[in-house]
This record gives C-alpha cells, sequence and structure tokens, in this order.
C-alpha cells in the first residue's frame, strides 16, 4: 500500500526530526506544482480534496487567489496536467471538493452546484448540475455519483454520465463521504460546534461518521474519532478515517459488521510527537482533511501542518508504502 500526501503547513516545520518509521524514503516535488494564468508553475493555496481517477490522475479542490481552485497531476511521475479556473464561486474561485473518471472531473462548490469539465483543464465556462446547491462531497463507484447535498440535507446518488438522479435520502449536515466494498455509504457529519462551516472556511469539523446502505437505511455510526474530516476505504475493505485532534492519525475500522478500530496510520501525536513541530516524515501527520485510495492501494491525503488554528496556505503531496499499519517505503516527499 502506498500513500500519497498533500499537507499544508507553516515553513517552520521543516527542521530535522528524530524520528526513523522503517524504510528508505526519497524526495520529490510531486503534486506541490500549480500552474497560474502566465505559464509559471505556483504553490497551491487551501485544499479541500482530492481524488483520483481510474486512470491515474489525482485531481484537488480548494482555492488559489489569482489562478483557480482546481488542478489535475500524473501520479506515476508527479507531472502537472492542468488547472481548472474561473468558476466564478468567489475570491479566489474555491470548490469544496472534486470526483473525476475517466472522462470528467467534476467539481462540488458552496452553493453553485456541481461543475463538470474534461481532463486536461478548463477555464470555462463549466457544464452546471444542482445549480444553486452547496455540495460539500462527491465520491464515485460503480458507476454512480454520490452527492453530500449540505444546504438540502440530502444524499443524492447521481449517473454520472447523465447526470441524471436515481434516488436520495435525508442526511443532516453531509461532507465528505465514501462507499465501502458492500455498497454502503459513509459520510462524515458536519458538527455545529465548529468555528466555520465548510463553505464559509477551513475551521471546521465532523461530529461523527454516519453510515447507510445503498438504498439509504441508516446503519452503524462511528463516534470514537474525534473531529473526523475525511473518510475512504482501502482495497482490503478497510475504512480509513482522518480528521483533526490530537491523535494526528488516520485510524483503520473493519467495517464488515459493527465498526471495529484495528490499527492506525502514523506516529501518535502528529507533527507535535518528538520534536514539536519539526517535520520531515509523512509518518507526523496533523489535520487530515482528505484521504483516497486508488486501485493500485496508493493512499492519498491531504493535511494542514501548522498549529491548531494558525491558517497555512502551502501545499504539497507526499507517497509512502504502508503495509500493516506501519509506513515502508519508498515514498515521495514534497514540502510548500
Amino acid at each position: 500500500m502506498t500513500i500519497l500526501m498533500l499537507a499544508q503547513f507553516v515553513p517552520a516545520a521543516c527542521a530535522e526530526v528524530p524520528f526513523n518509521p522503517p524504510g528508505k524514503y526519497s524526495t520529490s516535488w510531486l503534486g506541490n506544482t500549480y500552474m497560474d494564468k502566465n505559464g509559471n508553475k505556483e504553490v497551491t493555496e487551501e485544499l479541500n480534496d482530492i481524488c483520483v481517477s481510474p486512470n491515474g490522475h489525482v485531481f484537488s479542490a480548494g482555492y488559489a487567489e489569482t489562478w483557480g481552485g482546481g488542478a489535475e497531476y500524473n501520479t506515476a511521475n508527479g507531472s502537472f496536467l492542468g488547472r481548472y479556473d474561473r468558476f466564478n464561486s468567489g475570491f479566489g474561485d474555491p470548490v469544496s471538493c472534486v470526483a473525476a473518471n475517466n472522462t470528467y472531473v467534476y467539481y462540488g462548490t458552496g452553493g453553485y452546484g456541481i461543475m463538470r469539465a474534461g481532463h486536461g483543464g478548463s477555464l470555462g465556462p463549466y457544464t452546471t448540475y444542482l445549480s444553486g446547491d452547496n455540495i460539500q462531497g462527491l465520491y464515485i463507484k460503480n458507476g454512480k455519483m454520490y452527492v453530500s447535498d449540505f444546504g438540502s440535507g440530502l444524499i443524492r446518488v447521481l449517473n454520472p454520465s447523465t447526470m441524471v438522479e436515481e434516488r436520495n435520502w435525508a442526511c443532516a449536515n453531509p461532507t465528505r463521504l465514501t462507499v465501502d466494498n458492500s455498497s454502503n455509504v459513509w459520510v462524515v457529519i458536519y458538527s455545529p460546534t465548529s468555528v466555520q462551516t465548510p463553505t464559509t472556511g477551513p475551521m471546521w469539523w465532523g461530529d461523527k461518521v454516519a453510515s447507510f446502505s445503498a438504498t439509504g437505511t441508516p446503519g452503524p455510526i462511528i463516534t470514537n474519532y474525534d473531529k473526523p474530516l475525511s473518510v475512504a476505504v482501502d482495497n482490503s475493505g478497510l475504512l480509513l478515517v482522518g480528521g483533526l485532534n490530537t491523535n494526528n492519525q488516520i485510524w483503520q475500522y473493519d467495517v464488515s459488521g459493527t465498526p471495529v478500530k484495528v490499527g492506525t496510520l502514523g506516529a501518535e501525536g502528529g507533527i507535535f510527537s518528538g520534536t514539536a513541530g519539526a517535520f520531515t516524515s509523512s509518518a507526523k501527520l496533523h489535520w487530515i482533511k482528505a484521504i483516497v485510495v486508488d486501485a493500485n492501494d496508493n493512499i492519498i491525503r491531504v493535511a494542514r501542518m501548522a498549529a491548531f488554528g494558525a491558517t497555512a496556505l502551502k501545499s504539497s503531496m507526499r507517497r509512502a508504502t504502508c503495509s500493516g499499519g506501519s509506513l515502508r517505503g519508498p515514498r515521495w516527499i514534497a514540502q510548500g
């Protein structure tokens, strides 16, 4: 299993750290570039979400002050493939979430619906669906698109080819979501104790992770992961949960029955372990905002590498091999 990680952190976190997980490591600027309007490669600012298309392209969702909220990369060599701009969604053209297949990329926005474009970048105009809706989660699996419609309090299931809605069910405050190998939908439920909402800024978190059957019947709920933000399912069927808490880890759950925590990824305490604030290893995680898993069981995650409450805007992508809960090389490391 390989882990690709996009991290956001303050420059002071680049000091050496006395932490040596097993494996050999190499460095690269994989995913840490973004094309501005003049054709120069720049560092993205806020990262909200990522996805991987079946043909191995990583798409990021967030914002950048002068060149738009979306970007596309090739995971095979880290090359930049395109930018997505002019969503007309506000300052920095922000987009909240992203999903992709081999033909299209779909961006969810906070109040402007879902915007669709082809691979390779786009400066608009975009084909828009669910216009005016506040979309805070998108996921494509087995020819279905699962949508967290935050504003309407619904989980929607669409055909991504036609964008025709097949069904929906009620779910209060849905955000990021994923689908397991039994077609159960797992959703991070926004916590009203958050400082901000998912639409107004990054200082929000989940209250719990709820589940539903493929037809919307409520299922088990995970409450023992503090302030969840992100969910994914690896190829073995384990549910991965990340978020904003003092553990600073990805927790692995067996969800074949009642959810049971069976493992962790990352050092306990994350960026605050060892020499607090020192960061040279992807095993020291923090503020895990998004997780996805590709067909080869490579894990990608977005994180903010900053103190609680800080605003950190630089971004990077990392890759590491993981097996049995421990990090192993090789892995890509990039720092912004």
